[in-house]
This record gives structure tokens, C-alpha cells and sequence, in this order.
């Protein structure tokens, strides 16, 4: 019950678990009984073929038996380590794309943007306009808009539209729109490269195109667009101008070709931004008076004036940043997971390594204690105890990276717009990596290295 309610987010929402369900105790005693069974195998297998009088001269450490014991040890520690290791740097890899996804920079501004919108019912446009005048008396409203839907949504629509150049055949392209008014480039701070904004009105009599459909009709310069007429729907619209390339859908999808056209009737989405956002400028309301911590009074003066054009309708708003933060939801599933399975590989590998070291240290008595009687030092038995043990480590790195490199840029190859995987974080995980190994023998080596001699050699 408390690692469901722990992964909660992860795990579908009818999944229960509960001890007194018959397939959950049998479930359980079957997988203890494995366990314990497969735990045991192993050395009762080696026990049992050992020779009587081999094991009563030599304690059952010479020959095969040494050599075999001695390899399996290390290759577990090294398995271990390589599984532990491919996590470090995964986890770090990971979450420097997810970072990378949430603070790059979209193309339009994501702060203090705050949206709803109408009821799908209401086709016309007289309470959606009598909603946004009142809405503009508010204070800490800075700017508002409307439209068919928000930049990085997943609400446009597609049509065929046509352009003829001169001489040429008629060239038809797939473009994205999204129905907006004259203050939605003003709002996101969307770059107008040429031309200028869309007249008010209620039907589409002219377009914005963005730099990539620009580019698509063979023009180099924005303004060589304008002027220039495309058809849609059996409508000529002449281009008036080019607007700034921006990341309308997450960063694993290509820029498409889009268009702003005016359609009142689509505009089923108001937008707007509040003032005490630090990011912007003194347009947007800095010095007015109105900071953030004001945001739910204005929110709930906007609830009000909402149920009074629309009565019994329910109010349900978002922030921008929130929706796109959102978005990355799957990603950002994936990096808790790995930092959990993370944080377990690591402690089951320094807990192996912690075994191995207190059984080697533990057959090694003798010979330590030999070697303080004969002048060596604690650093000098504790770099003995662990060289060995470090090499293990190394190993392990040596074989995680090239596997761990491999995945992350298999995953990463599903993001048009990815982070690059800095060659720095290699080393710094491996030596992340040593370190923790040199904790966890620590522990036992400063232990064993600072035993009275007299005692290590009494030791039998």
C-alpha cells in the first residue's frame, strides 16, 4: 500500500492491492519459497562437491573452488556496477532534456498567461465581446485576447492552401491555422519580421504567415511575401504580413508551416496576462501596484463577471506554463522513475561491494596484521583493501558508458529539438560512482586497517 500510494502517479487509477486477497498471499509465499531457493542453489551446489579433506586442511579455499569463487564474486560486483552506473547517467542525461524542454525558449511569452474558454454553445459574438470589455475594467488585467486557441495547443486545424507564382504550376501545401485578433502577436511578444497585424473584423480577408511557410513558398525575405495572395476555401487572401517562427506543439515535432487568419466565430478561447509578472515589462503592469500574490482576488473577480454572462456555467481556467509543463508530463514520469530506480541500483550495488569487502578483509586478516608489524601504514593498508575493488569499479564504468550513450541518444532521437549529450557528464558520473564505492568500503577498510596487529595475528 505505500509504495502504490508512493507511485501513484504512475500506476493506473483501478490498480488496488489488499493482503487478504487469496492470490496475493499465494503470490507471495511462492515468491519468498523461489527466493529463498535460488538464494541457496548456489552454494549448496559448491558445498556439496567439495572434497571432506580438502576443506578440513585448507578451509575450503584452494584450487577451482578459490578461483571459480573469486571470479563470480567480481563479475557480480561488476554486473552490479554497470546497471548502477548506466542509471547515473541516464538519470542525469534524462533530466537535462527535460530541463532543456522547460526552460527553452518557445518563441512566445508562457508567464502570467492565463486562459478559459467559452461555452462550445455560444456561436455568436456578442457575449464573448460584453465578457472581455468587463474583463478589461479589472485590475491586474494587463492585456487580453482572443482566439481559436492558445500557441503550444493542441486546438488548430488544417486546410489545403494554394499559391501561384508567376510562371510556375499552382503549388498546394498542408498549413496549420489558428484564428486569433490584433492583440494576440502583442500579447506572446510574437516578432511581426514584416508587414503588419491583421485588421479587426469577423471573417478571414487577409493572413500572417509564419517563417516557415515563408520559406515553403520559395521566399528568402519576409517581405517579398507581402502583397502576395494564396486561396483557401475558395477565398483570395492576400498575405499582409510574416510573423516569427515559434514552437507551437512539443519539442519532439518540427516547426509546420501556419497561418493566423481572423475567424470570430472560431475564437472560442480567451486569453489574457496578469500583472505582477517580473518577466515582463511596465506594460504588463510592473509598478501598477498589482503583484502575484493578488492573482486569486482577480481570478475570483473573473469567476464573477464569467457566471454573470453565463450563468450556470462552471469557470475552469489554466496558466500557460502550467498546460506546457504538462505536456512534458510522460518525460518528466520517466525521470522520477529512473532517479528511483536510480537510488536502489546504487544502494544494492555499495551493499554488494559492502559484502565483498567485509569477506575479503575477513580473509586477509593474517596477512594485514603481518603487514603493520612490518611498518605499513593505515593509508597504506586502506589503498591495498581498495585498489582492488576500485578496478572493479572502473570496469564497470567502461562497459556502462558506451551502452549508456547508445540509449540516451536512441531516445533522444525521437526530439527534433533535443540537448546535446555533453561529454562531461561521463566522467563526472564515473567519478560519482568511485566515490560512493570509496564511502561504502571505507567503512570496513579504516576498520580493519586500524585493527591491533596483535589481535589480526591471534586470529586463529
Amino acid at each position: 500500500p505505500l509504495l502504490l500510494k508512493t507511485f501513484s502517479a504512475y500506476i493506473p487509477s483501478d490498480l488496488s492491492f489488499s493482503l487478504t486477497n487469496p492470490l496475493v498471499i499465494v503470490f507471495l509465499c511462492v515468491l519468498v519459497i523461489s527466493v529463498t531457493l535460488l538464494a541457496g542453489l548456489y552454494p549448496a551446489w559448491i558445498l556439496s562437491s567439495m572434497n571432506v579433506l580438502e576443506v578440513l586442511k585448507t578451509r575450503g579455499q584452494t584450487g577451482k573452488y578459490k578461483t571459480r569463487n573469486v571470479r563470480l564474486r567480481q563479475g557480480l560486483t561488476v554486473s552490479q556496477f554497470v546497471i548502477a552506473q548506466f542509471f547515473v547517467i541516464g538519470t542525469v542525461l534524462v533530466s537535462k532534456q527535460i530541463h532543456f524542454m522547460l526552460n527553452k525558449d518557445l518563441g512566445f511569452k508562457k508567464d502570467a498567461v492565463l486562459s478559459f474558454q467559452f461555452p462550445r454553445y455560444d456561436t455568436s459574438n456578442t457575449r464573448r465581446m460584453v465578457l472581455k470589455d468587463e474583463l478589461k475594467e479589472v485590475p491586474g488585467i494587463s492585456l487580453i485576447t482572443m482566439g481559436s486557441d492558445l500557441p503550444s495547443s493542441n486546438g488548430w486545424w488544417t486546410n489545403d492552401m494554394d499559391y501561384t507564382a508567376p510562371k510556375k504550376p499552382v503549388q498546394k501545401n498542408v498549413v496549420e491555422l489558428k484564428s486569433v485578433d490584433s492583440n494576440y502577436l502583442k500579447l506572446f511578444h510574437i516578432p511581426l519580421l514584416a508587414g503588419r497585424n491583421l485588421l479587426p473584423g469577423d471573417t478571414t480577408s487577409e493572413i500572417l504567415i509564419n517563417e516557415t511557410y515563408l520559406h515553403l513558398l520559395g521566399f528568402t525575405q519576409p517581405g517579398e511575401a507581402i502583397g502576395k495572395v494564396t486561396k483557401w476555401n475558395n477565398r483570395q487572401t492576400p498575405i499582409v504580413g510574416v510573423f516569427k517562427d515559434f514552437h507551437a506543439h512539443p519539442l519532439n515535432y518540427k516547426i509546420a508551416p501556419m497561418v493566423f487568419c481572423h475567424e470570430a466565430s472560431r475564437n472560442h478561447v480567451l486569453i489574457l496576462t496578469l500583472q505582477g509578472d517580473t518577466s515582463s515589462n511596465s506594460e504588463a503592469g510592473i509598478g501598477s501596484g498589482i503583484g502575484s500574490a493578488n492573482w486569486p482576488l482577480v481570478i475570483s473577480k473573473m469567476k464573477k463577471l464569467f457566471q454573470s454572462v453565463y450563468p450556470g456555467e462552471e469557470f475552469n481556467y489554466s496558466f500557460l506554463d502550467d498546460d506546457i509543463s504538462r505536456a512534458y508530463g510522460n518525460e518528466q514520469k520517466i525521470s522520477q522513475l529512473l532517479k528511483w530506480s536510480t537510488g536502489l541500483t546504487i544502494f544494492i550495488s555499495c551493499l554488494g561491494l559492502l559484502g565483498l569487502v567485509i569477506y575479503t578483509t575477513t580473509q586477509r586478516t593474517k596477512e594485514i596484521g603481518i603487514r603493520k608489524v612490518l611498518g605499513a601504514s593505515v593509508a597504506q593498508i586502506m589503498q591495498l583493501l581498495s585498489g582492488d575493488f576500485i578496478k572493479l569499479v572502473v570496469i564497470a564504468f567502461l562497459i556502462a558508458t558506451p551502452i549508456a550513450w547508445w540509449a540516451i541518444h536512441t531516445w533522444l532521437e525521437g526530439f527534433v529539438f533535443r540537448t546535446d549529450i555533453s561529454w562531461w557528464i561521463f566522467p563526472l558520473c564515473g567519478v560519482v560512482m568511485i566515490g560512493m564505492a570509496l564511502i561504502t568500503l571505507s567503512v570496513q577498510t579504516i576498520k580493519t586497517a586500524t585493527t591491533n596487529p596483535a589481535k589480526s595475528l591471534n586470529t586463529e
